[in-house]
């Protein structure tokens, strides 16, 4: 899928971040891992409930952001959880059903 963006691109300088509906492990992306790229967010739940249950309103891992490890250095990321409570969750899902993520790098 993304196998041909460095030379087609002419750069290893590239993200790629979205919502991909498949978290970081799928095989998918065994073939972008293979050219040296890395996910920037893992394990860490990015989409919302439609409703929360037992105090929980995080549910899937699929937005993330993918850079390639010799041109950029990684710093920290995560997900900026703003919701905090299950009563800020109806409201917040009126802006959007995903966290934003973050990466926090150095690009040599």
């Amino acid at each position: 899928m993304f196998k041909d963006y460095p030379e087609r691109l002419k750069s290893k300088r590239i993200f790629i971040l979205g919502d991909f509906n498949l978290n970081e492990k799928h095989e998918v992306w065994d073939g972008l891992y293979e050219l040296g790229f890395n996910s920037a967010v893992k394990n860490t739940q990015t989409t919302l409930k439609i409703a929360c249950k037992s105090g929980v309103y995080l549910n899937h891992t699929t937005d993330n952001i993918y850079y390639h490890s010799s041109e950029v250095e990684f710093v920290n990321s995560d997900h900026l959880d703003f919701v905090k409570t299950c009563s800020d969750l109806k409201n917040v899902r009126m802006l959007s059903e995903h966290l934003p993520v973050f990466l926090e790098c150095i690009i040599e």
